[in-house]
């Protein structure tokens, strides 16, 4: 039988791309490929009988085109700050193997470069967002003020990892990766968070 499982948070991306991101709107991406952060910080949510409040997953994905054709290379990084159950649980979801909408993108990866149990430290407040993997990977955004009070935003785009969902548009000071064979230095480009609230089987 299927685990009934549930969790909602926030995602959050950030690419080598211009802002806004031409990806979301099936074009090409800025530089011809993209290889982007594509995170999830969880509020609650259960598998099962187990609770992951407060954890996070992060994916590193280089694409070679346009994201919506695929062939990505991927390598998943799964939080440690719980228990072994927890840990399990966000890698069952976050590969697919639980269906789901993760399961959605799972076509799309041509290559799983690996997945580590790290340490994520993550922090958001008010417009502005970090996150770290010791000696693998920071990143820092915050959002970008429209032309009126409140922050630039874009709804209902063609693509993205949540595309019916709100998107703020934000611009990283910096995203830095260096493992599986991939070095990113990458500053001053795009990123974007939304909520989200999955649930499966």
């Amino acid at each position: 039988m299927a685990v009934i499982w549930s969790l909602a948070g926030t995602c959050f991306e950030a690419c080598n791309c211009t802002v806004p991101c031409p990806c979301i709107f099936k074009s090409p991406p800025t530089d011809g490929t993209r290889t982007v952060m594509i995170g999830g910080h969880i509020e609650r949510g259960r598998f099962g009988d187990i609770a992951r409040n407060g954890l996070n997953i992060i994916h590193m994905v280089d694409a070679p085109g346009l994201m919506v054709d695929g062939a990505w290379r991927l390598a998943r990084y799964v939080d440690d700050r719980g228990n072994a159950a927890q840990a399990d649980a966000l890698s069952t979801i976050f590969s697919g193997a639980a269906g789901g909408p993760p399961a959605l993108a799972c076509d799309m990866v041509a290559e799983e470069l690996g997945e580590r149990r790290v340490a994520v430290d993550y922090h958001a407040e008010g417009g502005a967002m970090s996150l770290s993997i010791t000696d693998i990977a920071s990143l820092e955004m915050a959002d970008i003020a429209g032309k009126e009070p409140g922050s630039v935003t874009i709804v209902n785009s063609p693509m993205g990892v949540i595309s019916n969902a709100v998107k703020v548009v934000s611009r990283s000071s910096h995203l830095t990766y260096r493992d599986f064979a991939m070095n990113w230095a990458i500053t001053d480009k795009n990123g974007y968070h939304s909520p989200f609230d999955y649930a499966g089987p």
